[in-house]
Formats: C-alpha cells, structure tokens, sequence
C-alpha cells in the first residue's frame, strides 16, 4: 500500500491537481489563501517523492546500495562495516526525522491559523 502511494505518478499528479483546483477557486472567489493553502499539500508530496526511496527503504539494501559491500565480507571488513552500517543507520533515522519535521512545519504553517478560529 505505502509502495502505491508513493509512486512517482501519484505523487506528482494529486498535487498538481489540488493547485490547479485551488487556483481556479481563488480566482472566481478573489480569495486567494486557498491557493495558498494548496502551497502546504504541494510542499508535502514534493518532500515525499524527494524522500520516497528512504521512506521505504529496507536497511540492508539501502547499506549495500550506499557503501557497495558484500555480506561475505571478511572479519578485518565486517568490523569496518559494522561501524558504516551504524552511521548510515544513523543517516537514515535523521533523513526519517527531517521529514516528519517538514511534514509537521508544513501543515501548521499552511493550516495553523484555523487552529483559532471560532
């Protein structure tokens, strides 16, 4: 299912879609915060199809693809490879948390002064 909504199509297409929509709303209303709103969902799927290989990455595959080593490595390699899987670890869970930051900054700022309203 995530593999789904991450395609690369759907990514690209939603949000185009949703600012197309949002435009023409804005121009017959002459109000344009819905095409500013629509800025927010256009930043979320941009971040997402940026970042979709490491959303769904499988560790290890991602560890081969990025330092090129091979499991059958010998006991002097392993070692070196223990402390390169640790900080490409590392650099995956941070990758993982500056999403969910620019996810989280992006809906407040394009939705946070609704939060007051009556």
């Amino acid at each position: 299912m995530i593999k789904f909504i991450l395609h690369p199509l759907i990514l690209s297409i939603i949000p185009l879609g949703i600012l197309l929509i949002s435009l023409i709303v804005s121009i017959k209303s002459k109000n344009f915060k819905w095409l500013q709103r629509s800025g927010s969902i256009v930043t979320i799927f941009g971040t997402l199809l940026l970042l979709r290989v490491t959303i769904t990455a499988n560790f290890e595959q991602e560890f081969i693809k990025r330092t090129n080593y091979a499991f059958w490595a010998s006991d002097k390699e392993s070692k070196e490879r223990k402390e390169q899987e640790k900080d490409i670890k590392k650099e995956i869970d941070l990758e993982r948390f500056g999403l969910a930051m620019v996810l989280v900054g992006t809906v407040i700022w394009g939705y946070g002064d609704l939060l007051k309203r009556k």
